[in-house]
């Protein structure tokens, strides 16, 4: 880009020659002078545009002020459990109440800004954590969207989740919910309302290794144009 220059030049010039022929001459000087033309000038700035781009990801609270970012395949409500008055399946004191879902938002300010016009919000999973999740689903301990788990490249790995592009603002969302195998409930409804089952032990302790997943955020810049057709 090229830069602009300004240049401000204030000039007052006045000049009074004489000049000697060989006699004495009189020099009379008009205090009163004048002079024509422009006799003022003006300042000009120009306004400074910040192009720093900033990122805002903010998940929702719970009613103490908690983010609600953990996926908790965990225990139905209070008051769904109470309506089991003799339930053979129970659940330990420390165990937490089930969430399904996570949802985030992002805002950005001067996304234009960045290469490619606009910033790309990658949510998703290792393909070492995608396949456990993908086992689960086939085996009906759990359900989700298949589109979210796409296929994706970031910084030359596969990855498994999903991308959108970040101009102002977006929202992006994991959901799932209970398998075929628990009759799409959680277990504790499912089971407490069937008789005893050996099976109960086995297909809840096939979601073990869901335990201690992590899912990853991931802010960067779009593709140059350029680049995208390499």
């Amino acid at each position: 880009m090229k830069r602009k220059t300004l240049t401000l030049v204030l000039c007052l010039l006045a000049t009074l020659a004489l000049g000697s022929i060989g006699f004495a001459t009189w020099i009379i000087a008009n205090p009163n002078l004048q002079v024509t033309g422009t006799q003022t000038g003006s300042f000009t700035v120009y306004d400074a545009t910040d192009q720093s781009i900033t990122v805002e990801v903010v998940f929702p609270k719970d009613e103490d002020g908690n983010e609600i970012n953990n996926l908790i395949f965990g225990t139905p409500t209070d008051e769904q459990m109470s309506a089991f008055d003799h339930p053979w399946v129970t659940v330990d004191e420390d165990m937490l109440e089930e969430n399904l879902s996570v949802s985030f938002d992002v805002t950005a300010e001067n996304a234009s800004f960045a290469e490619g016009g606009h910033l790309e919000v990658y949510l998703y999973v290792d393909a070492a954590s995608y396949e456990i999740i993908k086992k689960a689903k086939e085996s009906g301990l759990i359900n989700y969207n298949d589109n979210m788990f796409k296929e994706l490249t970031v910084d030359e790995t596969t990855v498994y989740g999903i991308m959108k592009e970040l101009h102002e603002s977006v929202s992006m969302s994991l959901v799932f919910s209970w398998g075929s195998t628990f009759g799409n409930k959680n277990p504790f409804l499912y089971y407490n309302g069937l008789p005893y089952t050996e099976e109960a032990a086995a297909n809840l302790n096939a979601l073990v290794p869901l335990n201690g997943l992590n899912f990853n955020i991931l802010i960067q810049e779009a593709p140059a144009a350029a680049e995208q057709g390499e």
